[in-house]
């Protein structure tokens, strides 16, 4: 089973992409069938400064309250991305936390589970179907990707599913 696997370090904020959006990028990762690994720089304490350089007052709180609506925009969209598409986002503050975020990540990656069904009925290539994933124990928590998209035959799926102890 060839799962694939998008680690992004990123701050979240779109400077100015008019090509894609959150729908199609989703759709474009479902139908991949990627986990998506955002790690999330938090740059928003650095914005003060870098508006400071604006020097024109209207147009630097014009550009603060753009840019703050762009930063909870763009922390929502990494962690959608990764919810649903069985990955899970790490948050950082600085950069020297991301080696931690990257270790985390490379820990949860050797705890997965690969599972594999076939629906029943007629599925089309490109339709979209739900899945949920249960474990009748309590102490391991699973993360798993609540749709799959239907491949070239339609007939199949698989979803990469860890699962942590508590």
């Amino acid at each position: 089973m060839d799962v694939r696997r998008l680690l992004l370090l990123t701050d979240g904020v779109d400077y100015g992409s008019k090509r894609w959006s959150l729908k199609q990028n989703l759709r474009d990762a479902e139908e991949s069938d990627v986990i998506v690994y955002p790690v999330h720089y938090n740059t928003l304490p650095q914005l003060p400064e870098r508006l400071s350089r604006i020097a024109d007052v209207r147009a630097r709180e014009k550009m603060q309250v753009k840019l703050t609506k762009d930063y909870s925009i763009g922390s929502s969209y990494l962690r959608t991305m990764a919810d649903k598409t069985g990955g899970r986002m790490y948050e950082t503050e600085s950069l020297t936390d991301v080696p931690r975020a990257f270790s985390m990540i490379t820990e949860e990656l050797g705890r997965k589970y690969s599972l594999g069904y076939y629906p029943k009925g007629q599925v089309r290539q490109g339709e979209t179907r739900n899945v949920k994933v249960k474990v009748n124990s309590s102490n391991l928590v699973v993360r798993a990707k609540d749709s799959y998209v239907a491949g070239n035959q339609g007939i199949a799926s698989q979803s990469t599913v860890p699962t942590l102890r508590k």
